[in-house]
Formats: C-alpha cells, structure tokens, sequence
C-alpha cells in the first residue's frame, strides 16, 4: 500500500492539527495542466459546485488546501505524510489520472474525463463514503478512476 507523500511546513501542519478539522481536502494542480486550470474555471467552478454539494454533510469536518506544484512556497517545504503527522485523513482532488491499481490510504478523484455533474457526484459520493468508513474503522484503499 503506498501513501501519498505531500510537502509541508511545521508550520502548515500545526495549523491544520490546531483547526480541529477531521478531513483534509487537497487541491493539488498547476498552471501546465489543462484539467487543473478546469477545476476552478466556470461560475460555479467544478470546485465549489463540490464543495457546496460536501458542505452539505461534513461542512465544519473538511481543511482545504491546495498545492501548487508550480513553485516550492514555504508552506510546502517539509516532506510529511500527512495522515502520519497530523493523524488527519486526506482527500486529494487532483487532476491527473493515475495507474487504475494503484491503493492509498487516502481517497481520491481525477477530474479528467468526466462531465462536471458526474465529476461531482462521484467524488463528493465517494468522500462521504470514505468519511462513513473511516469513521467505522474500516480499511479504505483509493477509488482511482
């Protein structure tokens, strides 16, 4: 089973552990990516059409953060797993796809390839899934479609 291993500051880490949130949503994109820069594009943007659509479960348990893989800023400089460090589950909404057998402790969704309303749907089902099964001390492995 492989992690996922992000970039963080001390700093970073305390203030998500200190937040009291239960979740981490991460954005992770760059400029270079076409399906990043369509995540946040539109009005609603697919973004917030998820998060609306989240908040209507788990409104005060989600962290959003969002890496830019186009710089190194401070916040990202301390390599951690998130989970290990923070004991905080993560969700990565990113937008490439990735080896359909690949499993993580974490869940997952590509924005590629979808219409937004099914896009939505299935990570937003998927996060709340998650969230049920976690909260249940259930073994989760990545949906990685």
């Amino acid at each position: 089973m492989s992690d996922y291993i992000c970039r963080f500051s001390r700093e970073k880490i305390k203030e998500i552990y200190e937040s009291g949130k239960k979740y981490i949503l991460c954005k992770v994109g760059a400029d270079y990516c076409p399906p990043c820069r369509a995540l946040e594009s539109g009005n609603p943007s697919p973004l917030h059409q998820l998060m609306d659509k989240i908040n209507q479960e788990v409104k005060d348990k989600i962290y959003m953060i969002s890496i830019d893989n186009n710089d190194n800023a401070e916040d990202f400089f301390y390599s951690v797993n998130i989970k290990e460090v923070t004991k905080i589950p993560a969700f990565f909404l990113i937008a490439f796809h990735f080896d359909k057998n690949s499993e993580c402790i974490y869940t997952s969704y590509g924005f590629s390839g979808y219409n937004i309303v099914d896009w939505v749907n299935a990570f937003s089902n998927n996060i709340k899934e998650t969230i049920k099964n976690y909260e249940n001390n259930t073994p989760n492995t990545c949906n990685i479609q």
